[in-house]
């Protein structure tokens, strides 16, 4: 049993060390459960345990029990924690790829219902855009670079940049859209626009009525 602790720990230290080798030193955090004094403590206790022939109690004391962590428990919970050290970071960028693209079909329909084809009155600089998107890029790119990270890292924190590239594209065309739903204080609506969602908004109406 000592021997599978032992060994388990020594996985437990190689995770760590690769995860805080290929991690920013400011943006590592470490195990609190299982730090190296932690570890010596719990290590000379199995030994101190087992010289004295205390062999279940030392038994105990290493193994995995219900709502208790011993030296192996610990271990595996600290393999755990640093496998899944960079979910929320992952599932960031998925939620904002996510919301990107929801956003980018929310405005192509609401186009496609007002039929508005003019060129809308607010719209972001194409080239600003294009280098907000460069070195949105460009910073991602090094920032993972820096931390080593596979592949797939890649492909989740790059692939939001074209899509809110896109969607802030089109950010003219949402406030011209916008503009139609004001009150009628706010009085400049284009009439043609506001008659060509009456049919996107009739089913609306009789469910009122």
């Amino acid at each position: 049993m000592y021997s599978n602790a032992i060994q388990i720990l020594e996985q437990f230290k190689v995770k760590m060390a690769q995860k805080k080798e290929t991690t920013l030193s400011f943006l590592f955090t470490p195990y609190q459960l299982l730090t190296e004094s932690r570890q010596a403590e719990f290590i000379n206790k199995a030994r101190v345990l087992i010289q004295l022939e205390e062999y279940e109690e030392a038994v105990s004391y290493m193994d995995i029990k219900p709502g208790y962590l011993s030296l192996m428990g610990h271990a595996l919970e600290g393999l755990s924690y640093y496998h899944t050290y960079d979910r929320f970071f992952l599932g960031c960028s998925v939620v904002l790829g996510f919301t990107g693209w929801t956003s980018y079909v929310v405005l192509v329909i609401l186009k496609t219902h007002a039929s508005l084809r003019r060129p809308p009155t607010d719209q972001v600089s194409g080239k600003t855009l294009w280098w907000m998107g460069v070195g949105a890029t460009l910073l991602i790119g090094m920032f993972l670079t820096i931390q080593r990270s596979p592949v797939t890292y890649y492909i989740y924190c790059l692939l939001p940049v074209p899509v809110w590239y896109s969607v802030l594209k089109e950010f003219g065309t949402l406030t011209d859209l916008g503009g139609e739903f004001l009150p009628s204080g706010h009085a400049d609506c284009r009439p043609g626009v506001s008659l060509s969602l009456a049919p996107a908004l009739w089913p609306l109406q009789q469910g009122q009525v």
